[in-house]
């Protein structure tokens, strides 16, 4: 869903399949004048519980351990680090969802190259 159309950018915004709401992906395509290229750019939110949802067989201690340690390690990461790595997995499940995505960045590189052409 195209959300944002001016001063030569296009943002989209694509859903996961998961239903989650904070797996969107936001699409952002813009041409930099300055530097004369066409920039792509890919943003999501990344949320880490510490596999919460996914150890839910163990006994409780065990799972509260689990839970303890993952928290105290990213705390220890981003003191001595300064960040904590996370991954995100955005899923498309349905043809017509990816064919829209593929649209997306289509229809931004279109508009791009029509930027750069005015310049």
């Amino acid at each position: 869903m195209k959300f944002y159309d001016q001063y030569g950018s296009v943002m989209y915004r694509a859903a996961c399949s998961c239903g989650h709401p904070n797996h969107d992906v936001t699409l952002c395509a813009s041409y930099d004048k300055d530097c004369n290229h066409v920039e792509l750019e890919f943003y999501a939110n990344a949320v880490s519980s510490g596999l919460v949802y996914y150890d839910s067989d163990d006994i409780w201690l065990k799972y509260v351990w689990k839970v303890v340690k993952f928290r105290t390690k990213a705390i220890f990461d981003i003191i001595f680090k300064g960040y904590h790595e996370t991954e995100i997995i955005f899923t498309m499940r349905d043809e017509s969802q990816i064919n829209a995505f593929l649209a997306a960045i289509e229809e931004g590189r279109t508009k791009m190259q029509k930027e750069k052409r005015v310049e």
